[in-house]
C-alpha cells in the first residue's frame, strides 16, 4: 500500500513527501490491528465493520412521490459491497464515509458532532445505553485514522486517473482529491502524535 501511496508524492511532492516520511508507523501490522480485531478493544467488543463503506455502497430508495424521474430517497435501500467485512473497529466504517465522501473542511468542522449523532444512534438501538460512550469513541476513531489513510492513499492515485476525476472540470474533481487526501493525513499525523 505505502508503495503506491509514494504516487501521491510524484504528483505534489512538496505536499506529500514529507507527510509519507512521517507515515511510516501506519503502514504496519500494528495499525492494522487497531481495526481489525475480534477482542475488546477501546473498552467495548468489536463490531461488524464493511470496510468499504463509501458513498458508491450506499444505496437509497427511489422517492416515488417525487415529480422528478429516478429521484431517491432519504430510505436507504441497501448497503453493497461486502467482500472485505470483518470484526473490528466501528470507526473504521466512519473514517472511510467521512474523508472519502465530504471535503477535508466538512470532515473537519463536523466530525465531532457526527461522532455524538452515531453514539446517539447506537444509544437509541441499544435500549439507551451504547456499549462505549463519547472518549471510548474518540479513541477508537483516532486509532482507526491510520488504517482507513492506508486506504485512501492507496486509492487517490487510482482514483485521480479515472476519467469521472479529470472528465467534466478537468482539474477540479483532482485538486479537491488531493486536498482531502493532504488534510486527512494531517488529521492522522496529528491523531497518532507523528
Amino acid at each position: 500500500m505505502k508503495q503506491v501511496a509514494q504516487e501521491l508524492a510524484e504528483v505534489q511532492p512538496e505536499v506529500f513527501a514529507p507527510l509519507l516520511d512521517r507515515a511510516g508507523p501506519l503502514y504496519t501490522y500494528e495499525c492494522y490491528k487497531k481495526c481489525c480485531y475480534v477482542e475488546d478493544k477501546y473498552g467495548f467488543p468489536a463490531a461488524l465493520v464493511h470496510s468499504d463503506l463509501w458513498a458508491p455502497n450506499i444505496l437509497f430508495e427511489t422517492d416515488i412521490d417525487s415529480t422528478v424521474m429516478g429521484k431517491t430517497s432519504a430510505k436507504l435501500a441497501a448497503i453493497i459491497d461486502w467482500q472485505t467485512a470483518h470484526p473490528g473497529n466501528p470507526c473504521e466504517d466512519l473514517g472511510r464515509l467521512l474523508s472519502g465522501n465530504t471535503t477535508g473542511e466538512y470532515r473537519r468542522e463536523n466530525t465531532r458532532r457526527l461522532l455524538k449523532y452515531y453514539l446517539q444512534q447506537v444509544e437509541s438501538y441499544s435500549g439507551g445505553q451504547a456499549p462505549f460512550n463519547y472518549e471510548q469513541l474518540i479513541q477508537a476513531y483516532n486509532a482507526s485514522m491510520g488504517y482507513v489513510l492506508a486506504f485512501m492513499t492507496f486509492s487517490a492515485p487510482m482514483h485521480m486517473k479515472m476519467s469521472i476525476v479529470d472528465g467534466r472540470y478537468p482539474g477540479e474533481y483532482r485538486d479537491e482529491l488531493l486536498k482531502r487526501v493532504r488534510m486527512f493525513f494531517e488529521d492522522t499525523l496529528e491523531a497518532n502524535f507523528l
